[in-house]
């Protein structure tokens, strides 16, 4: 699964520095710079990550489940009574999504599609990228 993931983000960054190059010929820049194309760079990877737990957020809210957090690096948004808020956490590299079914234990069934958003998101994202 992690060739799979690292294959994915090389789609992401690709696709996302094609689109700059194509966007800078267009706007009538004919070079990237590298500070441009570092930045992108970083973009692609953290909106690769929020596509894959997406997918995941998708595919949970799909089976019923309830979504207790979201959290992508430092930023953790917590589901509370009072509604959603954000907070920052020691850096995380990566993303996550915690979930509870609302029926105690789930089923095998609800699992599996919450575990195959995050790369269904994935592969949907490349697509658009590679586009």
């Amino acid at each position: 699964m992690a060739f799979l993931q690292t294959i994915l983000t090389v789609i992401y960054v690709v696709g996302t520095y094609r689109f700059l190059h194509w966007a800078a010929h267009r706007f009538g820049d004919a070079d990237l710079s590298l500070f441009v194309y570092n930045m992108s760079l970083i973009l692609s990877i953290l909106v690769g990550l929020l596509a894959h737990e997406a997918g995941h957020w998708v595919a949970g809210n799909a089976v019923g489940w309830r979504c207790l957090s979201f959290r992508i690096g430092p930023v953790e948004c917590t589901n509370e009574a009072g509604g959603w808020k954000a907070l920052r956490r020691k850096w995380m590299w990566g993303a996550g999504v915690v979930f509870a079914p609302v029926v105690p234990g789930g089923s095998r069934r609800d699992n599996a599609i919450l575990v195959a958003g995050g790369p269904l998101g994935s592969v949907v994202f490349a697509l658009v990228c590679a586009a």
